[in-house]
Parts: structure tokens; sequence; C-alpha cells
């Protein structure tokens, strides 16, 4: 996720990692920080 070349790469990223750990770290506090970003319409 973290080498992610853009926002919808991250987000594939993102729910592949969720179907095998929900709880994972990285989709409860950097995941809503990326959306934030990107709402901002930041790179």
């Amino acid at each position: 996720m973290l080498l992610s070349l853009s926002y919808d790469e991250y987000d594939q990223w993102a729910d592949r990692l969720r179907r095998l750990q929900p709880d994972s770290e990285i989709l409860v506090v950097q995941f809503p920080r990326a959306h934030e970003l990107r709402e901002r319409g930041q790179p």
C-alpha cells in the first residue's frame, strides 16, 4: 500500500488487506488519512 502509485491502486491493496486482516493498524490509522488527502486533492 505504501508504494502505490495512485489512490486507486492504494484502495485495491486496502481491499485485499481488509479481507485478510480487517483490524490491521494501517487500515485504522493510515487509510483514513490517505482518503483525507485525496479529498483535498493532494497527490
